[in-house]
């Protein structure tokens, strides 16, 4: 007898990024992301952030250096 060989649909893995502590993104945002330290912690604070990944961390940081004021 002849062994079938099944084909198994396997879904690709998600990957979750990893997520940081605000402080640490913040102590970093100058290596990262080109801000200052500061305006990093404004950033995640003005937008109620304890922790996120650094794709979100660097749109906020964006957002918040690049947005004008009145």
């Amino acid at each position: 007898m002849a062994k079938e060989i099944k084909e198994s649909i396997v879904a690709p893995a998600t990957v979750e990024e990893p997520v940081y502590d605000a402080a640490e993104i913040a102590a970093n945002a100058q290596h990262l992301f080109g801000y200052n330290a500061d305006i990093a912690t404004a950033a995640l604070d003005f937008n109620h952030v304890t922790r996120c990944s650094l794709e979100k961390a660097k749109e906020l940081i964006k957002d918040f250096a690049e947005r004008k004021v009145d």
